[in-house]
């Protein structure tokens, strides 16, 4: 019944996936139950590779159509309910995480494997108590050569060719048909006869050359550019945000330390205060996908956070440094008025930018900006450790073995293998792999940072996964 008198227009159901995207998995259950995947929505994409679990809303939808719904191997929906508001892009407050280290070992010789537990609850006290520069994860500058961020550049300084050139030039490391396809590009630059060879897997790169093809101009770079889908082309803006601010964050630390001083910019509140504990969901938002960065962008209008400027040193010492913020470079925002409003200026410089200057002709390109927490201080955070022999031995456990009955992993004595399992709780928008580079390479006198995977490897996820060591 989806009369106004009611339980609800909208189903709301937990979906349970490993190693997919969000994406994927509703437009999977759309065509599975004779659904429309517009009809779905849900606060935030989750990292593809992980074990996640997030709340999702359907509208219209009936129950009778997704119950036994088969999605594939590691996909799950339940705990279905009729509410009357839908899940909205943004409606989280807070991400749970499970951290998984394997094989860890000791860097120096200067400590025994003895020596870990201690070493473990110093490094994990001081992130809690002290936190870590909330940078955002080398993720979101892309994974090849050339950085999402350059793309950006190119496109703030209206240079739609070179945008292009970036955007489709060989990157190094990557599989032989899509060398071949960029390759062809350079050398003859036959958008027809590239098309045919370009992997359907280049999202950007295909919709270039189908606008290019169409076009009745050449050289319609900027018409091109436009083809690609909007959350990519605001992907590649969004990273020189990211890039200018994590150098700002890094001189602003450098410069002054884990306080707040005068001309510093800080939040009038503490997001966090104001949030709801109810909706901390388990969750990675180390990828930083495109999908999402769209859904920051519309959900952020009218939503930025308000600052207020630090005028006196009086004024400073009331502050917290969890209050400090510092601007992502747009032309709505405010700049600190102390040194690092300075470097913003000289280093934006390097690259053709004024951080005063943000507007441009078109509309996408005209940055409106935000502001980011400088400091961020994990919550609930908790570790334990675990021997074990197997290498694929799972070490923690998914929501789906806990609901299937499986035994909890249990430490072996004498296992030749240490594992360690760190949890904790961050905000919205900030990454895991910054805390985790925290929890290994902080400098407390020995330190955690001795406290190396030997193969690199780290497991993350709401629960179990593998996530790329970028930081």
């Amino acid at each position: 019944d989806f009369s106004a008198s009611g339980p609800g227009e909208h189903l709301s159901f937990i979906l349970y996936k490993e190693n997919k995207d969000t994406m994927e998995c509703l437009n999977q259950l759309a065509r599975v139950t004779g659904t429309l995947s517009t009809a779905y929505t849900f606060a935030g994409t989750k990292d593809k590779r992980g074990v996640t679990v997030q709340k999702c809303s359907g509208y219209r939808v009936y129950q009778s159509k997704l119950e036994g719904a088969y999605l594939g191997p590691g996909v799950k929906i339940g705990g279905f309910k009729y509410v009357k508001d839908r899940v909205n892009l943004g409606d989280l407050s807070g991400n749970e995480f499970v951290i998984t280290l394997r094989d860890v070992a000791l860097a120096t010789d200067h400590e025994t494997e003895t020596d870990i537990p201690k070493i473990l609850e110093t490094s994990l006290t001081s992130l809690a108590e002290s936190g870590f520069i909330n940078y955002y994860g080398m993720q979101r500058f892309g994974t090849r050569n050339i950085s999402t961020h350059q793309v950006g550049l190119a496109m703030l300084a209206s240079s739609w060719e070179t945008a292009v050139d970036i955007i489709m030039m060989p990157k190094g490391d990557e599989k032989p048909d899509f060398v071949a396809a960029r390759n062809l590009w350079m050398e003859k630059r036959d958008y027809k006869e590239c098309l045919k060879v370009f992997p359907r897997s280049c999202i950007a790169e295909r919709a270039i050359l189908t606008a290019m093809q169409k076009s009745k101009r050449s050289d319609d770079y900027y018409g091109a550019l436009q083809a690609i889908p909007r959350n990519l082309r605001l992907m590649y803006l969004h990273a020189v945000q990211s890039f200018v601010w994590n150098h700002a964050a890094s001189e602003r630390i450098r410069l002054y330390g884990n306080k707040v001083v005068k001309g510093d910019l800080v939040a009038k509140f503490n997001p966090l205060a104001q949030s709801n504990a109810s909706k901390v969901t388990p969750e990675d938002t180390g990828d930083a996908e495109a999908a999402e960065i769209t859904a920051i962008e519309e959900h952020r209008q009218g939503r930025m956070i308000e600052v207020e400027l630090v005028e006196t040193d009086e004024q400073a010492a009331t502050k917290s440094i969890e209050d400090l913020v510092l601007p992502l470079p747009g032309h709505a925002v405010k700049y600190p008025t102390n040194e690092i409003g300075e470097f913003y200026k000289s280093f934006m410089a390097k690259y053709g930018l004024d951080p005063h200057d943000m507007k441009r002709k078109q509309r996408e390109t005209s940055l409106t900006g935000d502001y980011r927490r400088v400091i961020i201080k994990p919550k609930n955070v908790s570790w334990k450790s675990l021997r074990y022999d197997d290498p694929n031995f799972p070490l923690s456990m998914t929501d789906l073995d806990r609901i299937n009955g499986a035994p909890e992993p249990v430490s072996i004595p004498d296992g030749k293998r240490l594992g360690v399992i760190v949890s904790f709780t961050l905000e919205t928008s900030s990454y895991a792999t910054m805390a985790l580079r925290e929890i290994l390479r902080s400098d407390t006198g020995a330190g955690f940072q001795s406290v190396m995977s030997n193969k690199s490897k780290v497991e993350t996820d709401a629960e179990r996964t593998a996530l790329e060591d970028s930081a």
